[in-house]
């Protein structure tokens, strides 16, 4: 029974660690293009990132256990047209994402702050009214960075998280994109990662 139990933690030992380098792979090339969501602060910022890569280690467990199943020659263009089709996913969302973003923060202190629209609070709208020429930059500046002084907190908090969803979906998009590329690929060369993983093993 012990040896059993020693069995089970060891394979599972084997598995965390093929789960996480892969999850650093992806996500460091996911990354390196896709920027995190201008959540307020810069732990929440990190808050969302380390959430974001636990969806992706989750999302690539899921794709192993698919492998293991689709892994031959005739299973190529299968996987390939799966990675296109969530490429396609993937940049969609990539591209609401930055248009969405463009749209609901501007610049302080060259950091990107949500903002709300025409959501203002009282103090907000008589400001407005007051010098409305001013850009939401400017309202920004003059409020010292606190957007929760010109705009409705709960549209404030309903755009931060409708943005973080948006950046959430796009990771697991352009993963299972990046991964069903590289099954294609092995596919094709008539072995796939998994086979060489078990035989290695």
């Amino acid at each position: 029974m012990a040896n059993r139990v020693k069995d089970i933690l060891k394979r599972g030992r084997t598995t965390w660690a093929l789960l996480a380098q892969t999850t650093a792979w992806v996500a460091g090339a996911i990354a390196g293009f896709l920027l995190p969501p201008p959540a307020g602060t810069p732990e929440e910022g990190r808050m969302w990132i380390r959430f974001a890569q636990f969806v992706i280690t989750i999302v690539i467990g899921v794709l192993l256990l698919t492998e293991l199943r689709w892994k031959r020659k005739k299973d190529v263009f299968a996987w390939a047209g799966t990675s296109i089709v969530f490429l396609l996913l993937g940049t969609a969302t990539f591209f609401g994402y930055q248009i969405y973003a463009a749209r609901w923060t501007a610049s302080y202190n060259r950091q990107p702050v949500i903002i709300g629209g025409n959501a203002y609070t009282a103090a907000g709208r008589e400001y407005h009214v007051e010098k409305p020429n001013l850009s939401p930059a400017d309202l920004l500046m003059h409020a010292g960075g606190k957007a929760e002084k010109i705009w409705l907190r709960d549209t404030l908090e309903q755009r931060r998280l409708l943005l973080a969803a948006i950046y959430l979906l796009a990771m697991p998009l352009f993963t299972i994109s990046l991964m069903s590329i590289v099954q294609a690929i092995q596919c094709a060369l008539g072995k796939s990662p998994t086979n060489r993983r078990n035989e290695a093993g």
